[in-house]
């Protein structure tokens, strides 16, 4: 018992000193980033005189691969940060129907390099959930952009919410108890695409921490894996869940579930990892 508890301290440690170091980098990093994009969009915007169409070319991948790095270092320090225990959600009223349609826009730049069309369907019922709006558009940024890396040239993408009911997690009391689910009211987000599809073997993966799924396509397609691990956590530390299922060579339907009260809180909040609630008026 004794060999087991260091075991587990050193564990922690090393744990503790991962998280430091990530974060420490992600700001290092930064910085110089955000000054190249910086003067990037500025030369694109006229900022330094006339530039031929080539020079423009060239300006416009140094800004585009910048804030693609910068994506991926404010994923690392958004992961470090939960593994830490130190995200905060700040909790208010989202109407999802806005939330939709905002990581539609963020996003339209994506489709449109690939000649790619959207359909968004929610209907006209309410898609109001208790949760953190910004992490709430990072979700469905991630899936959406997901979709287009993934999905070829014309393809399509359509984004589907509905509210439901729906068994949710719900968190233990003490950690020696067993976690359950609830029935809740909740609403229900897919975003479905007809592009390259995902083999069976692979979707045990698909939510885990730089798991590449087909890595021959996730390089073509600039992917990591982070965007939706992240989203899975942002999920579940929101009271919800988040699946997938893909027919290889057809498509791919990516899907969470959001219960409209927010999470259910521990008896103890000291247990909860990852996540400081700050729950905020409407």
């Amino acid at each position: 018992a004794e060999a087991l508890r260091a075991k587990n301290e050193e564990l922690v440690r090393a744990t503790r000193l991962k998280n430091q170091f990530l974060a420490n980098m992600s700001h290092e990093l930064r910085t110089p980033l955000n000054a190249i994009i910086g003067f990037s969009d500025l030369l694109l915007a006229g900022g330094g005189g006339p530039m031929a169409p080539t020079q423009e070319d060239f300006v416009s991948s140094i800004s585009r691969n910048g804030n693609h790095l910068l994506d991926l270092i404010n994923n690392v320090l958004d992961l470090s940060k939960i593994e830490a225990g130190g995200m905060t959600f700040t909790l208010a009223p989202t109407d999802l129907r806005q939330s939709l349609r905002a990581a539609v826009a963020d996003t339209a730049s994506l489709r449109t390099a690939k000649r790619q069309s959207v359909a968004v369907e929610d209907g006209a019922e309410p898609l109001t959930v208790l949760g953190d709006s910004q992490r709430i558009r990072q979700v469905l940024f991630n899936l959406l952009s997901n979709a287009s890396k993934f999905t070829g040239e014309g393809g399509h993408i359509t984004l589907n919410a509905a509210r439901t009911r729906a068994p949710l997690p719900v968190p233990a009391d003490r950690a020696s108890d067993t976690p359950h689910v609830q029935v809740r009211d909740a609403v229900w987000v897919a975003v479905t695409d007809d592009g390259i599809g995902i083999h069976p073997d692979e979707m045990s993966h698909l939510f885990v921490e730089f798991s590449q799924v087909d890595a021959s396509a996730s390089r073509r397609a600039q992917g990591t894996g982070l965007g939706l691990a992240l989203s899975r956590k942002f999920v579940e530390l929101l009271g919800g869940t988040i699946g997938a299922e893909s027919v290889p060579g057809k498509g791919s339907t990516f899907w969470f579930i959001l219960p409209v009260e927010g999470p259910i809180r521990r008896q103890d909040p000291g247990r909860r990892a990852g996540v400081r609630e700050e729950t905020t008026a409407a």
